[in-house]
């Protein structure tokens, strides 16, 4: 059994979805996943085009380390592992998330530098680090949220992403 931890209501919420799951007897596999970007819908990318795009300075919280997830990695890992499936022994819970650890800074800055590489406009001049207490929010995050990947691996032959080619994905589509 993995160790929880959950740090709010949203990450009870969760455990408690997962522990139903298991507690069905159905046939299943649960990946947790965390730092999920992509071109769509709300996230963290779309967020700092956004904000990037409105001011000169950003803050970002510089001491939270978790690992980017692109979520069409996510896709194909899912439809890779589908096939796979043979029986309730491939039961359980499995975690998949982007390959490289950093913080919520260096993924801003990362997708701050590829846009200047890949747009003849520039978004904002200045990002900086801060701290977590510098930068309050309602959730309480954790400061390491990084998932270890070795089960998917062992499990599937799943591998985790490169989540800096998943910026560079994203931002081709969403620009």
């Amino acid at each position: 059994m993995i160790e929880t931890n959950p740090q709010g209501a949203y990450g009870e919420t969760k455990l408690k979805g997962e522990l139903a799951i298991q507690a069905s007897g159905c046939k299943h596999i649960i990946i947790r996943t965390a730092w999920v970007f992509s071109e769509y819908g709300n996230n963290f990318l779309k967020t700092m085009l956004r904000l990037g795009a409105e001011r000169d300075e950003l803050s970002i919280v510089g001491d939270q380390i978790g690992c980017p997830t692109y979520a069409q990695d996510i896709a194909r890992s899912i439809v890779e592992i589908y096939p796979q499936l043979n029986s309730r022994k491939d039961n359980g819970i499995y975690h998949y998330c982007g390959d490289q650890p950093c913080s919520w800074y260096e993924f801003a800055k990362e997708i701050f530098d590829q846009v200047k590489i890949s747009m003849t406009k520039s978004l904002l001049r200045s990002i900086k680090a801060v701290t977590t207490e510098e930068y309050p929010t309602l959730a309480e995050r954790p400061k390491f949220s990084v998932l270890d990947n070795k089960k998917i691996q062992e499990k599937f032959e799943i591998f985790p992403s490169d989540w800096k080619v998943g910026v560079e994905s994203a931002l081709k589509r969403a620009c």
